[in-house]
């Protein structure tokens, strides 16, 4: 090696010990010092938008001819997350106040419904959208749970108007119908939102829930095994 040659790279490894350096004061000043969290609550016009109570027994029928029992859990919970956007900056956090709904049943999948607080950073996108109840596939619900504010970034939100009814809103993720057929009932302003649940690449499910003012109506599965359909069934209110 040349002497110019060692001078080249004894300044390119300089230059990089020094970048190197410069990253850690950096990292230093922000994220060493105590993580920002900032606490949010729910107004009072987010709360008990579906008429749900704790405990309540619902009765589905599945196509397979079954009628099985779902009974709610309503409760309210406090969430610690980040909210960052960036890999690079330091973590933020939000203390979030949610009121949860789930739907527990032994064999077969349900959503997750959860109201956020309007300010949060979770809720972004969805300012004017006032009264919003979130639908979640339970993984997401999951990973909120864990700490990850983005599985509450979403947008298959049921909407509510100043009445607090139903409103179906068709810039959102939904689908509107103004009639819906199932059990031998038709029902009228219907909302559907479409999820998956996956499970690898080539392994998934396709879930549309059709909601009405009293909640949830039905839920439509397909269920996909090496990306072709193989099973398809439907479970629906009857009571």
């Amino acid at each position: 090696m040349t002497a110019m040659s060692r001078i080249i790279t004894g300044l390119i490894q300089t230059v990089l010990v020094m970048a190197v350096l410069l990253w850690v004061v950096h990292l230093s000043a922000c994220c060493f010092n105590d993580e920002k969290e900032t606490s949010y609550r729910l107004e009072s016009t987010q709360r008990h938008l579906l008429p749900y109570t704790d405990g309540q027994v619902l009765n589905f029928r599945h196509t397979n001819g079954v009628d099985f029992d779902v009974r709610i859990q309503k409760r309210t919970e406090y969430l610690s997350v980040v909210v960052n956007d960036c890999l690079e900056c330091c973590p933020e956090r939000e203390k979030l106040e949610v009121e949860v709904i789930s739907f527990l049943a032994d064999t077969v999948w349900f959503p997750v419904l959860v109201a956020v607080p309007l300010k949060s950073r979770t809720a972004r996108g969805l300012e004017p959208v006032k009264k919003h109840v979130k639908v979640l596939e339970p993984y997401r619900w999951d990973r909120a749970v864990q700490g990850s504010g983005d599985y509450l970034r979403v947008d298959q939100v049921l909407q509510f108007n100043d009445q607090r009814m139903l409103d179906c809103n068709p810039a959102l993720q939904v689908v509107c119908h103004n009639t819906f057929g199932v059990g031998g009932n038709t029902y009228t302003n219907v909302v559907e939102l479409k999820l998956t649940h996956v499970r690898d690449a080539e392994n998934f499910s396709f879930y549309s829930c059709f909601f009405i003012r009293d909640g949830l109506l039905s839920i439509q599965q397909t269920d996909y095994v090496h990306n072709v359909p193989v099973h398809m069934a439907e479970y629906y209110l009857i009571n």
